[in-house]
């Protein structure tokens, strides 16, 4: 119990944070900032669609960010994918594409998120970093299953 931290050392120290803002967020401003995104589109014609890959460690939240986006676009609560189930491995095992839909069947936002495996601690285990290159390259098909380093 405890985590890593317990009957061993104290916590480190927090980072220093920065004394004024890197960069300045017009903060306060949600329906505009929610119009943003719904107006967005690429500024290069040639490209379609945005493709976001969203990775990290288990249990970051990155399925629920998805879900997130998802819901605030769509005006509802929504949950495709499914997020980080406590086993302390990743839940998600697939390369899976989320598209949102923007009002009619075939409109979609300019943008889709694809979630993938986990990065998981210790030398066995998680996304090997090879199936992390090649999505980011784009050589990944929808529905592939990741590769785990331990299978």
């Amino acid at each position: 119990m405890g985590g890593d931290w317990s009957n061993s050392q104290p916590c480190p120290p927090s980072p220093p944070t920065f004394p004024e803002e890197w960069r300045k967020i017009p903060w306060g401003h949600p329906n505009t900032d929610l119009q943003f995104v719904m107006d967005y589109q690429p500024h290069n014609n040639d490209v379609q669609q945005l493709r976001i890959l969203v990775y990290g460690p288990i249990g970051a939240g990155k399925s629920s960010f998805i879900n997130s986006v998802d819901s605030v676009l769509k005006g509802r609560i929504c949950g495709r994918a499914f997020p980080y189930d406590m086993t302390g491995h990743s839940f998600t095992q697939k390369y899976q594409t989320y598209k949102i839909q923007r009002g009619g069947p075939e409109m979609l936002y300019p943008f889709s998120f694809t979630d993938i495996m986990g990065l998981e601690r210790g030398n066995d285990r998680g996304i090997c970093v090879e199936d992390i290159k090649l999505a980011m390259m784009g050589h990944i098909n929808d529905g592939y299953t990741v590769q785990s380093l331990n299978s």
